[in-house]
């Protein structure tokens, strides 16, 4: 009998907590957190899936989760605790939604693309297929007429900058083909550095992202004795935390030079650098 009792008000428990948890904001927290997220109540805040819940809303339900037990607040952070997460496994996976296959261009598409990003016969045709052409880099496609494309756009950027623009700045969901390519030709990304506009700070990033131990460092340390040094220190301006946190002491050596440079715009640029790893330090 109490036993029986025992078992009827667990039953009734776990009800309640799946009443609290199937609510659609409490639910929206819980997929934030889900499986082992560690987040503040601002990092949930700022979260694209919450922005229509108020703050004062949003702390309300994270403090009826908490005190159910369903997330742990801890040092501002807030979890799910390992013995609800088999739980909240089973609801998650129930109310996920069958996944769509993710969308690939056919190579006749690429093919129709890539002619008339060649042909250009108008802007408005231009402007259509480098919308194209970016939704395919982003779905991570990858085939011999995008290589062949990029290939001679490298070798002859003057006319196809936007098109190698939307190649140094996608984010495509499988990036392996497309960044062994860009690994290869990293020598002639680095040339881009040195030309004006903003292909020169995305080519350096994608640089940096693909090359190796300290090739960096030697490039930019080269460049900064000739006369591209204040091209190249333009796009490392742009990019002087990350390079900190990448090469720390080496770095700051780079830009001790760079600060002794005989051209005003160069000390300058590095100047600012300096200034930015100090305000960014935690």
């Amino acid at each position: 009998m109490q036993l029986q009792k025992g078992l009827e008000r667990t039953i009734m428990e776990e009800e309640e907590l799946l009443k609290l948890i199937a609510q659609k904001w409490r639910y929206r927290i819980l997929r934030e957190l889900y499986p082992n997220r560690s987040s503040t109540f601002t990092e949930l805040s700022d979260s694209p899936h919450m922005k229509e819940v108020d703050i004062g809303n949003l702390s309300k339900y994270i403090n009826e989760l908490s005190e159910n037990g369903v997330i742990l607040k801890q040092e501002r952070k807030n979890t799910l605790p390992s013995k609800i997460q088999d739980l909240i496994h089973s609801i998650i996976e129930a109310a996920k939604p069958e996944e769509e296959e993710p969308w690939q261009p056919q190579p006749d598409e690429v093919k129709l693309c890539l002619d008339a990003l060649k042909a250009s016969d108008t802007r408005e045709m231009r402007e259509a297929f480098l919308s194209d052409l970016r939704s395919m880099l982003n779905s991570g496609y990858w085939d011999l007429q995008l290589e062949a494309f990029f290939d001679k756009a490298l070798g002859h950027p003057d006319d196809v900058e936007r098109e190698i623009m939307e190649l140094l700045n996608a984010q495509p969901k499988n990036r392996e083909e497309i960044e062994a390519f860009l690994r290869r030709e990293k020598e002639r990304i680095y040339d881009l550095v040195k030309r004006p506009g903003d292909i020169s700070s995305a080519a350096f990033r994608m640089y940096v992202d693909v090359s190796k131990g300290k090739e960096v460092l030697d490039k930019i340390e080269a460049d900064l004795q000739g006369e591209n040094a204040e091209m190249v220190i333009k796009a490392v301006h742009g990019y002087g935390w990350p390079l900190y946190e990448k090469f720390g002491l080496d770095f700051k050596k780079f830009l001790f030079k760079a600060l002794k440079h005989e051209k005003e715009p160069v000390r300058s640029l590095a100047l600012e650098i300096m200034k930015t790893i100090s305000q960014s330090r935690p």
